[in-house]
């Protein structure tokens, strides 16, 4: 149940930090597109990857969260 959190938690922080993102380049349909090309790449790598250790599972999972975050705009 720690693990998920993390992607809620990631969402929650990834929103934030995207919304200035968007005002600084100005467009953003760019940043829906490559933070949903990175939300596949990382599901891609947790499915079909190698057995991780704990810390790098959290860190993909946080990030995870960070992509859906560009989804939620």
């Amino acid at each position: 149940a720690e693990l998920v959190s993390l992607v809620y938690v990631g969402s929650c922080i990834g929103c934030l930090l995207i919304f200035p993102l968007t005002k600084s380049f100005g467009s953003i349909k760019g940043l829906i597109f490559s933070g949903s090309c990175l939300l596949v790449v990382i599901l891609g790598f947790l499915i079909y990857g190698p057995v991780l250790s704990y810390k790098m599972t959290a860190i993909l999972l946080f990030l995870l969260g960070m992509a859906t975050g560009t989804e939620i705009l």
